[in-house]
Formats: structure tokens, C-alpha cells, sequence
């Protein structure tokens, strides 16, 4: 996929999956601008803050400071960061609570995940 219009990007979304990571460049309605795939959860082991980093250089280099949302098995015991698990149904709030945020956008690296909510 190419690049529609850096300008209209809002936020970055990724599917960080076992076998491979997908990230798009979003619009403000959730729309794909542009698609970068890279490694799963099991390849990036230790890596995953400079692989988000390499993979959305560009994205952010032209957008600068952009939001991302990450699901998938970042939050797992082989992910970036282990997020607990939430009995299922859970209310917005509850998941609010155990969200966990990356520092700075650009140095995620050197950044450690703080819990928000």
C-alpha cells in the first residue's frame, strides 16, 4: 500500500502477532494510509522497541509525534511487555486500566511502559 497523504495521519495501529507484525498509518477515521510489515512476537524477542522504531521512522519522521495502538502478542509473555489477562465480558474502564503506555514515541528503546488508567 503507499502513502495517500502524510498529512492526514492520526495514529498508528499494530497487530504484533506470533509469526509477524503488521503496522498502519491510520487517518482520524481509522482508514490504512500505509502498511509496514516486520517480525512477530518470537523473532523480536528484546528487540520489539527497535523494531517498532525502525519500522515507523519514516511515518513519524514525516508526522511527527504519532499515538500508537499495539494488540496481539506484544502483550504477552513473549511480547514487549506482559499485559494481564481481563475476564471476558470487560467494561471499557477495565480495559482502560490495564492499557500500558511506551514513553516517547521516538526513543521507545530507552523508555519504559508505565501503566495508564
Amino acid at each position: 500500500m503507499s502513502l495517500v497523504s502524510k498529512d492526514l495521519a492520526a495514529f498508528i495501529a499494530g497487530d504484533w502477532g506470533t509469526s509477524n507484525l503488521r503496522l498502519t498509518l491510520c487517518d482520524a477515521e481509522g482508514q490504512a494510509l500505509d502498511v509496514r510489515k516486520g517480525p512477530g512476537a518470537a523473532e523480536s524477542r528484546g528487540k520489539h522497541a527497535e523494531i517498532f522504531d525502525t519500522l515507523s521512522a519514516e511515518w513519524r519522521c514525516a508526522n511527527g509525534a504519532l499515538p500508537a495502538v499495539l494488540s496481539g502478542m506484544v502483550g504477552s509473555t513473549i511480547g514487549w511487555r506482559e499485559v494481564p489477562y481481563l475476564k471476558c465480558p470487560a467494561r471499557p474502564s477495565a480495559i482502560s486500566a490495564t492499557t500500558l503506555m511506551a514513553g516517547s514515541p521516538f526513543n521507545t528503546s530507552h523508555n519504559p511502559m508505565r501503566k495508564i488508567g
